[in-house]
């Protein structure tokens, strides 16, 4: 975990307490299994295949707010939303744009608040695992 985290150092924090905590209640449920070994082995590939999913997903969610003014990042979100949906309305797009923004603004910074960024990371990433129960989200 902190491998990646070194290696992703313009995440925010609130991205990076999700997988902290995933990571502890997976060492907590192993270490109360009759075979902590093989559970660690066995789950920590699946958690670690999730925490990639993940950072990648909040670099794309907030990777280029870093990098851009405010106006040119909203202008490259308009953008890559015109590219990938390219029958939608100019309505939709605003629309769509003002809501990554948004979220962006809030939940992007060093110091986003927890609790109210939490549950919209969860909204924006989703899921982040190809089994039935998920870790991370």
């Amino acid at each position: 975990m902190f491998e990646e985290t070194r290696r992703h150092t313009n995440i925010p924090v609130v991205f990076l307490s999700k997988v902290y905590d995933a990571t502890h209640n997976l060492i907590n449920e192993c270490c109360s299994d009759a075979d902590a070994t093989t559970c660690l082995a066995t789950k920590r590939l699946l958690l670690r295949g999730e925490i990639l999913k993940f950072l990648a997903k909040a670099v794309e969610l907030c990777g280029e707010y870093y990098d851009l003014t405010f106006l040119e990042f909203k202008q490259k979100l308009k953008e890559s939303f015109s590219k990938t949906m390219p029958d939608a309305t100019p309505d939709v797009l605003t629309e769509l744009v003002e809501k990554r923004a948004n979220f962006a603004s809030t939940c992007c910074i060093m110091n986003a608040p927890p609790v109210s960024c939490g549950l919209k990371i969860n909204a924006e990433v989703g899921h982040t695992c190809d089994h039935k129960s998920c870790m991370l989200i």
